[in-house]
């Protein structure tokens, strides 16, 4: 939803300027904070795709994604910026809660027997 109001931003501007009762109009600050959300966002609705209701994923490629967005968690738990950092560390609640146990020995077992990822 945010990238698709990403091309109006100079349209929400202008119909400030014609209608002086438009009074929800974004600043530039919104405007700066919904890119940086929709950057941090991006990354996981790209991995979450892969898990939609009419395909299933096989167990080696499922443990690669989750353990990307673990990945993409932790490290956004560091960011300067504190929107990011607390969207984060809510994020890493719930995936501890639903994810933490789950993923890791089931699907390790996958990618250890899948010839794509053998190890030397």
């Amino acid at each position: 939803m945010l990238d698709s109001a990403f091309p109006y931003r100079r349209a929400f501007s202008e119909f400030k300027i014609l209608d002086r009762d438009f009074t929800c109009c974004p600043s530039d600050e919104d405007w700066v904070k919904a890119e940086t959300i929709a950057k941090f966002l991006r990354p996981f609705y790209e991995m979450t795709t892969l898990f939609p209701g009419s395909h299933y994923p096989t167990a080696n490629l499922y443990f690669h994604k989750v353990w990307k967005i673990h990945m993409l968690i932790k490290k956004d738990i560091g960011s300067e910026d504190p929107n990011i950092k607390a969207m984060a560390m809510e994020m890493e609640k719930k995936f501890t809660k639903y994810w933490q146990d789950d993923y890791r020995p089931i699907a390790s077992m996958a990618v250890a027997l899948d010839p794509q990822n053998k190890l030397k």
